[in-house]
């Protein structure tokens, strides 16, 4: 197909015993390259870009998924780092999706999906203030975050040099999640006024939950995220 070659070989040792396995591994082998996608040159950066958007949402799910385990078994240093990252996504989020209802398209800036090796970093307080510059937040929930992001840098960096308590981690823990409630509902009327408008990468959604199928893929998608670990989490 425009000068590429797809090659696909499925080996297998003949063996009576083993026909009905061959036949469901063949079968797979099929679905597999039917599958498969020839994107032409200049519609590569649009997919690329949503296959990001894709991965960035399920990696939301999994950070989801493993406050509800520091939340059960108690390190709430871990609930810390997860509900930072967990923020700092739905407000780069956030930015991208005000920026679409803006500009009345479907325009995703990559660098604030996702870093390569070698790539500049967007870091976190330079999301605050694209977030304020474009009235996402305001002030208040401004100073909320710069005052948690110092306590948290207290709890990963200075636990020894300063005068935190342990108790006070737990302090920190239940601020996180205050702020995040604040920033969820902030999310959620940006959402919601995509699919009003009919502008941007919401707009098209329009639903409320996940069917059985989308659960499952979803689940598939987290497990990848986990990669191969010594038991489930």
């Amino acid at each position: 197909m425009d000068d590429h070659y797809f090659f696909s070989t499925y080996i297998f040792k003949p063996n009576k015993n083993k026909v009905k396995k061959i036949e469901t591994e063949s079968s797979e082998v099929r679905k597999v390259v039917a599958s498969i996608k020839f994107i032409k040159s200049q519609y590569r950066h649009i997919i690329i870009t949503q296959r990001r958007l894709d991965l960035f949402m399920s990696s939301i799910a999994t950070v989801m998924q493993l406050k509800g385990k520091a939340i059960e078994t108690g390190p709430f240093v871990e609930y810390i780092v997860y509900s930072t990252n967990h923020i700092d996504a739905l407000l780069r989020l956030s930015v991208i999706l005000t920026n679409q209802l803006i500009n009345k398209n479907e325009g995703i800036d990559l660098t604030l999906l996702f870093q390569n090796e070698g790539d500049k970093p967007v870091m976190e307080k330079e999301v605050y203030k694209k977030c304020f510059d474009l009235r996402i937040i305001n002030e208040e929930l401004q100073s909320k975050l710069f005052n948690l992001y110092n306590e948290r840098n207290k709890v990963i960096h200075r636990y020894i040099i300063t005068d935190i308590r342990t108790e006070d981690i737990f302090k920190i823990a239940l601020s996180y999640e205050k702020i995040y409630g604040e920033i969820d509902k902030l999310m959620l009327e940006i959402e919601r006024k995509q699919i009003k408008e009919q502008v941007g990468s919401w707009s098209k959604t329009g639903k409320n939950g996940l069917t059985e199928s989308e659960k499952e893929i979803l689940y598939t998608k987290i497990r990848d995220k986990h990669g191969k670990l010594p038991k489930e989490i």
